[in-house]
């Protein structure tokens, strides 16, 4: 007698079983010649994993992470202490990091290389530890975002205003520069106190005691 396939809408995973059987899924439910983690058509190829349920496939010594996020370990424990990378300990005592921790290091460090102080990074990581796909998902994240456009917005117009005062020195300087040269230039003028042009002080200017 074949056995009855179960309902498409039905999740089977390695490890569990359809309501009313024990034991592991056998052969027929599986499709033929499919990896035990595999199912046939009806029902998913593989687990989608959310934050609570993510595994560890292989732990991470600090170094390691140090190594592969471009940081020091230094930095790591840092951020560990400012509540910002999780403090976990593997059955050896050791510090035990994996995927998601490295791209919640990544996620500060491309926050801080835009300028982005450390306490700033924190709505990103704690969006990122909540299990969406990216750090600038959440409100808070957005948040920030619009802060540090104002604070942007408000530094350029206080260096448009520091350019336009040394514009105008420059302007000011270039023409007090030019009356002096001009009169100096006359005879009789006034000795330079410094170099006033390039013409001046070339091979072609005329000595001052042949003037007149």
């Amino acid at each position: 007698m074949t056995p009855r396939p179960p309902s498409p809408t039905a999740t089977i995973v390695l490890g569990s079983c359809p309501p009313g059987r024990r034991g592991r899924p056998d052969r027929d439910e599986l499709g033929a010649g499919a990896p035990m983690r595999s199912v046939r058509a009806g029902f998913p190829r593989t687990l989608s994993l959310t934050s609570a349920s993510r595994i560890t496939v292989g732990d991470m010594r600090i170094g390691e992470l140090a190594e592969r996020a471009g940081t020091t370990t230094r930095t790591l424990r840092y951020y560990e202490s400012r509540g910002l990378l999780p403090a976990r300990r593997g059955t050896n005592g050791y510090r035990a990091y994996d995927e998601s921790d490295l791209r919640l290091v990544e996620q500060i460090k491309v926050l801080q290389d835009f300028g982005f102080g450390l306490e700033e990074t924190r709505p990103f990581v704690e969006c990122l530890r909540a299990g969406h796909p990216e750090g600038d998902s959440c409100p808070a994240s957005l948040e920030v975002y619009r802060r540090k456009l104002d604070e942007l917005d408000a530094l350029i117009g206080e260096l448009a205003s520091v350019r336009a005062k040394v514009r105008g020195q420059l302007e000011r300087a270039e023409q007090a520069r030019a009356r002096l040269a001009a009169e100096a230039a006359l005879p009789g003028g006034p000795e330079p106190l410094c170099e006033l042009s390039d013409a001046l002080m070339s091979d072609e200017a005329v000595p001052r005691e042949n003037v007149g």
